[in-house]
């Protein structure tokens, strides 16, 4: 989900042509969607299904890649796309997001970090044996660094 972020710049070129603000904010809102998630985290993959009851097509995480490792390319693009268009609703997905992190990645103690988890899809991380014990280190130069 970085190509939001990538698009919302393309847009403040000079001389910029077209709707790429537009297609930025399009694609912002399916990146966001991936974190509605009980854990409020998203997935490392998603695949398109039809939903049962409407039969509409749907994002769901993906059977093997329900992990999160805490990615900053989704932040990153909501980070730019606050900047360039002042929308709340970007700085509002950033919060949404830090206090996913808080809630179900932090490590309890001091001098501590934060952790991958195994499944987005349950409801809190926070506990023995959803954690994956690493933390990579995009996700204190980057993934916190753009909530910030």
């Amino acid at each position: 989900c970085f190509t939001p972020g990538m698009l919302a710049l393309a847009s403040t070129a000079a001389g910029a042509e077209g709707s790429w603000l537009a297609e930025a904010e399009a694609v912002m809102e399916t990146c966001m969607s991936m974190y509605q998630t009980k854990s409020g985290l998203a997935a490392e993959a998603y695949e398109v299904v039809r939903d049962g009851s409407s039969k509409a097509m749907v994002l769901q995480p993906s059977r093997n890649f329900r992990y999160s490792f805490l990615r900053p390319e989704t932040v990153e693009s909501a980070f730019i796309l606050w900047r360039v268009t002042r929308k709340e609703a970007y700085r509002e997905f950033g919060w949404r997001v830090f206090e996913a992190l808080e809630r179900n990645s932090r490590v309890a103690g001091v001098g501590t970090g934060y952790t991958a988890i195994t499944d987005v899809t349950r409801e809190t991380a926070n506990v023995q044996g959803q954690r994956l014990d690493r933390m990579d280190s995009f996700f204190m130069a980057e993934t916190l660094k753009y909530l910030y």
